[in-house]
């Protein structure tokens, strides 16, 4: 074989392994979904620097086989604008977020493989229950 030749097969055999190293990256980063999320107090203004907790809810999320591979207890923090977001394996999630004075939120969110799901979270007001001893 001449050395033009060998160059060209070169080239070719090159070009093939980035092909399939894009490929690879392209379905590696399918297999997450993303979550994202407001967090608000009862009268609708942002809650900012507030941690929002995630856990990875085994019974829902039972048939993804990346089980092992999934963080069982995510937390992050709202930004200024009391906005969220998480890059997340799919399945089901648990969704808490606590302040002091208010109740807390817990909810459940299914996140799929290269899906973007937002949800808003609103606090209640807390009203702490008054207990009155009737025995006398």
């Amino acid at each position: 074989m001449n050395r033009r030749t060998v160059v060209w097969q070169l080239n070719i055999l090159l070009l093939l392994l980035v092909a399939i190293a894009l490929a690879s990256i392209s379905v590696v980063a399918q297999q997450v979904g993303t979550l994202t999320g407001t967090l608000t107090d009862p009268q609708g203004a942002a809650v900012a620097n507030n941690v929002v907790e995630l856990r990875w809810n085994e019974v829902g999320s039972a048939g993804y086989g990346h089980k092992r591979r999934a963080k069982k207890h995510i937390t992050t923090s709202t930004d200024s604008a009391g906005k969220f977001t998480l890059s997340l394996y799919p399945g089901d999630y648990d969704v808490f977020a606590y302040r002091d004075g208010f109740a807390p939120i817990c909810t459940v969110v299914f996140v799929e493989s290269a899906e973007t799901k937002s949800i808003d979270l609103h606090f209640l007001t807390f009203a702490p229950q008054r207990i009155i001893n009737q025995s006398k």
